[in-house]
């Protein structure tokens, strides 16, 4: 049985509000040792930051929405097998996930080793 993407993600996740100076954003990724975190706007998916990237911009004074990349995610019903096609695909290691794309209220966040445990989960 193919596992759905809600049934492993992490509700805990650190979001990024899209009004956020960059230079916070960045130092908040940094505490909590992430490279890929959702923006949100009023806790709707609006974007992704990818830290790596955004480091070169530090001390700028930009906004994260004005150097946020489109959003990739998942639905809560897409499997891991899906999941991890899109991690590869957009070269990240981790992908919020969203309700549903009418509404885009982010749920939670899957990584790329949650999605590993899974697999190897199902060979066994």
């Amino acid at each position: 049985m193919v596992v759905q993407v809600k049934d492993v993600m992490s509700r805990h996740l650190v979001a990024i509000s899209f009004e956020s100076e960059l230079d916070n954003a960045l130092k908040m990724m940094g505490i909590a040792k992430v490279g890929v975190a959702p923006v949100l706007d009023n806790g709707k998916l609006v974007g992704l930051l990818k830290r790596r990237e955004a480091e070169a911009l530090q001390g700028s004074g930009f906004k994260v929405k004005e150097v946020m990349h489109e959003p990739v995610y998942l639905l809560g019903t897409e499997n891991v097998h899906e999941a991890g096609r899109k991690l590869v695909e957009n070269g990240i290691t981790r992908l919020p996930v969203v309700n549903n794309e009418s509404d885009m209220t982010c749920i939670g966040i899957i990584t790329s080793t949650e999605i590993a445990n899974e697999m190897k989960k199902e060979k066994k």
